[in-house]
């Protein structure tokens, strides 16, 4: 197990305890945060995004994107990157010069569900964490590059082998 691996484990359990003396206190009724004063919502929604990390299974709501050619955007749809142990669910707009375009193919861009290799996390600060992996459609191969803080905000950087880069910011899902 990696020194990073065991911080990460480490203030896992420290948040973990926070969370469980937290939700004790204020009992575990519908609206679990309504009872918690600030740090103790700030604590919760950090252990929560340990949590979701350790296990692989969270999905980040984006709401502006910025490609590698032109300004920010703010997105009014709902798109959104769900990642489930070794499945990525990419559901995400796409703007950008592509190099290499099949002309029979439909062209599915960011939207698509595929299998993940080359997963790492590591911590890179305190209260930051980043995510890279891979992944492969009919079209091109992705490299996605997360950082997520422990708050909850998020910026997602995908490179594809015969696109542009994009990027996007939005928020991770904390169950309440």
């Amino acid at each position: 197990m990696t020194k990073i691996h065991e911080t990460m484990k480490l203030s896992a359990l420290l948040l973990s305890a926070l969370a469980m003396i937290t939700l004790v206190a204020c009992g575990t009724q519908a609206g679990v945060t309504s009872g918690m004063t600030k740090d103790e919502r700030k604590a919760y929604v950090a252990n929560q995004v340990v949590s979701n990390l350790d296990q692989q299974h969270y999905t980040i709501e984006v709401d502006a994107m910025k490609s590698l050619r032109g300004s920010l955007r703010m997105l009014n749809d709902r798109y959104e990157l769900t990642v489930k142990a070794d499945t990525v669910v990419s559901y995400l707009p796409y703007f950008g010069e592509v190099y290499k375009a099949y002309p029979y193919m439909q062209q599915i861009g960011l939207n698509f569900t595929g299998k993940i290799y080359d997963y790492v996390a590591s911590m890179v600060k305190q209260g930051q964490f980043r995510i890279s992996f891979k992944t492969k459609t009919e079209e091109d191969t992705y490299v996605y590059n997360i950082d997520v803080f422990d708050n909850g905000k998020s910026d997602i950087s995908v490179y594809g082998q015969f696109r542009d880069g994009i990027f996007f910011s939005g928020q991770m899902k904390i169950t309440y």
